[in-house]
């Protein structure tokens, strides 16, 4: 994979969770988000609508905003930041 997620600029934090079932990508989303540094973004790839949704509550319960989503093909990428 390139550095870069569509129009989303270099990538520096990067989690995949494509084909992964619940509850492995809230586990590994938990993970990954726990360990973002203040001020600093989250890329994500997804493969289902089911997991952006799951995405999206899991952000505004723990004070995440979506800062850009995107689709291409069969893949799903959404730049998450902390508030």
């Amino acid at each position: 994979m390139s550095n870069h997620l569509g129009n989303m600029g270099p990538i520096s934090n990067y989690l995949n969770l494509k084909n992964l079932k619940c509850p492995a990508f809230i586990l590994k989303l938990k993970s990954a988000i726990k360990n973002l540094p203040q001020g600093k973004d989250l890329n994500i790839a997804s493969s289902t609508t089911g997991q952006v949704n799951e995405i999206k509550n899991f952000c505004m319960l723990h004070d995440f905003r979506i800062v850009m989503e995107e689709k291409k093909g069969n893949c799903y990428y959404l730049l998450i930041s902390r508030n």
